[in-house]
């Protein structure tokens, strides 16, 4: 009982922490693109080395913010499942069932008009 509960207790915190550690990373990448910025301005750099510095730059921040948003994988997809079977649900219980139907009694299809022969009769 007691491990459980220490389970559950250390997953709310990394919860809560994974996404200040990703805001983190953002504010990163946001530094690093300023620092970018102001050597770009000042020509202090070559353009390759400009490349050097915003290659990490963007991938701090861009990966900082989907790990803000999508904590993890496997929350991302329970959570999916989840919504799905509640739209499932929702769907079974708004969809009629029984009562008269407007089908025609010949079958699907049967109102289809087969194609029309040309002069030579294909």
């Amino acid at each position: 009982m007691r491990a459980g509960l220490l389970m559950e207790t250390s997953k709310e915190h990394s919860r809560r922490i994974r996404p200040k550690l990703a805001l983190r990373w953002v504010g990163a990448g946001a530094v690093l693109t300023v620092i970018t910025e102001i050597l770009a301005a000042v020509n202090a750099v070559s353009p390759q080395q400009l490349i050097a510095l915003a290659l990490p730059a963007a991938a701090l921040t861009i990966g900082g913010l989907i790990r803000a948003i999508v904590p993890d994988a496997w929350t991302a997809w329970r959570d999916g499942f989840r919504l799905g079977c509640e739209t499932g649900r929702l769907l079974l219980q708004t969809r009629p069932t029984g009562g008269p139907r407007d089908e025609d009694p010949a079958g699907p299809g049967a109102g289809i008009t087969p194609p029309v022969a040309n002069k030579r009769g294909r």
